[in-house]
């Protein structure tokens, strides 16, 4: 931890701090609380370590009388536990730090990332069966068996170009809502982009001789030919004539594109090489845009 590492949270939330901070757990409170930023606590807290905070009125103690560690039944009690601490928690610290998206079950999680102007959604499904775990026959089944869901998912009004990175394919808004299927996955990403996907450009020498470095170009394009700008999962392939992979890159092509080197092997025969690039959000880029002729010497 260094005193800029609560720099970028909308909220901190301090639980059961009875003892006096660490030096730089205390530098980074000082810094949050000057640029502003609300430091919620809880009834466990000494008064005197959170003086200027504000209190959150409930206390996470139960967590610590299921005794996780001693037995298998505390797994099932601890979303009861959770959900008992809900109507607080929303109620507080939604005004600090507002949901990225409106979902409709309390079991999927959703996380955000960012990357230059693109917004990634991590959607997470924690669904418990709602069966007593010696239904299951073991504590285990039960700790690893999440639920089938299917719901929808209420995007920011700014979301305007939604892919599924899993799918592959752009999705549909209905109303300001984007199915969610995680009926066979446990988890889904979204990417929310600037602007829709048009096309993926590739850059490289038209020829190159084996054994030689290929460099390449690539950058994922709007509509005008304009970089997103964007952090783009995309992969780029060498491939020989029967499709076999020589080589095979994964990176990330933002508003600048991205730039690499391959090999043409100089032990392949003589023989057409292709290199095929694929911007990971949408399949049907799945294109052969270059083709290199090697010559041996």
């Amino acid at each position: 931890m260094t005193p800029d590492t609560l720099a970028h949270y909308k909220a901190v939330l301090l639980v059961d701090q009875r003892f006096a901070y660490e030096e730089v757990l205390a530098q980074a409170l000082a810094k949050v609380k000057t640029a502003g930023v609300p430091i919620f606590y809880d009834k466990n807290c000494r008064p005197e370590l959170v003086d200027g905070c504000t209190p959150l009125d409930i206390t996470f103690e139960a967590f610590h009388h299921i005794g996780a560690n001693h037995h298998d039944m505390a797994w099932a009690r601890m979303p009861g536990i959770v959900r008992g601490h809900l109507p607080k928690l929303r109620e507080t610290l939604t005004k600090a730090a507002p949901p990225v998206v409106e979902i409709a079950s309390d079991e999927l999680y959703v996380t955000e990332r960012r990357a230059g102007a693109g917004r990634f959604l991590f959607v997470v499904n924690n669904t418990a069966p709602a069966l007593d775990p010696g239904q299951l026959w073991r504590m285990t089944l039960f700790c690893s068996s999440r639920l089938p869901v299917r719901t929808t998912m209420t995007l920011p009004a700014d979301a305007k170009h939604v892919y599924d990175l899993f799918a592959l394919q752009p999705v549909a808004l209905v109303d300001g809502k984007v199915p969610v299927d995680l009926g066979a996955l446990p988890m889904r990403i979204y990417a929310l982009l600037p602007a829709a996907i048009a096309r993926v450009e590739l850059r490289s020498p038209p020829t190159v001789n084996s054994g030689q470095p290929l460099a390449w170009t690539v950058a994922v394009q709007d509509e005008t030919g304009a970089a997103i700008k964007a952090g783009l999962p995309v992969r780029i392939r060498l491939l020989d004539d029967t499709g076999s992979v020589i080589e095979e890159v994964h990176t990330s092509a933002g508003e600048a594109g991205a730039t690499g080197v391959l090999t043409a092997p100089a032990s392949v025969a003589d023989q057409r090489r292709s290199e095929e690039h694929t911007s990971e959000l949408q399949s049907q880029f799945r294109i052969s845009y270059a083709v290199f002729c090697l010559k041996k010497k």
